[in-house]
């Protein structure tokens, strides 16, 4: 049996939401009820792009199974950060994804 990550992720219209953050405490039923898109996939690829001065990573999954939102057969994010020439861009509690694995991703798609 392949081993699926658990990720919640969510997404954010513009850097300037990334001034301050909340965490908030969420059971799973209230993490379902409030995600846009649940699905799993494998982490296809990868691409690092600077927008408007910051650093943003693009993942590309592809789909095995959409429990929650339109059926697709591809899944793109976007995280804050990255790595850019010898400098790499970090915020606290990001998810680390690695090319090749599978997740079971929980996305929120408000800004």
């Amino acid at each position: 049996m392949q081993k699926v990550r658990w990720v919640l992720l969510l997404t954010m219209a513009a850097a300037s939401s990334l001034a301050a953050s909340t965490v908030l405490e969420m059971t799973p039923a209230e993490l379902v009820s409030g995600a846009s898109t649940i699905l799993t996939g494998v982490a296809a690829r990868q691409d690092t792009y600077t927008v408007n001065g910051t650093v943003w990573t693009f993942t590309r999954y592809d789909v095995d199974e959409v429990l929650k939102g339109t059926p697709t057969s591809e899944y793109t994010i976007a995280q804050y950060g990255g790595s850019r020439g010898n400098i790499r861009y970090t915020a606290a509690g990001l998810a680390n994804l690695q090319i090749g694995e599978k997740y079971l991703l929980i996305l929120d798609n408000t800004p």
